[in-house]
């Protein structure tokens, strides 16, 4: 789900319940960060993490920032283009027409 489960230092509160880092048991359990672009990007309890993953993957466009659920971005003609270092980048279907059509 997340971008990372760090445990050097501990953030200082959760981005979704809002609270504390101690009330939340981060300091216990550790935490999950989402860092942009993903859609919800933060620094995130385990309750919150967990809830994150149940609510299921939206994909951001690259390019304009709009959102779908996963399930849909092919179904409305949304494209995955590699970028440099080889990860697939999403494109919804007017910024994938218009960054990689040929003119």
């Amino acid at each position: 789900m997340g971008n990372g489960f760090d445990l050097d230092e501990i953030p200082a509160a959760c981005d979704g319940c809002g609270r504390d880092a101690r009330a939340a048991g981060m300091h216990r359990t550790g935490w999950t960060v989402r860092r942009p672009p993903t859609s919800y990007a933060g620094v995130y309890c385990a309750n919150c993490a967990a809830t994150l993953r149940l609510l299921g993957s939206a994909v951001e466009c690259t390019e304009c920032g709009r959102a779908v659920s996963e399930e849909r971005a092919e179904q409305a003609g949304w494209r995955f283009y590699s970028d440099q270092v080889g990860e697939l980048q999403p494109y919804c279907s007017d910024c994938a027409q218009r960054e990689f059509s040929s003119h």
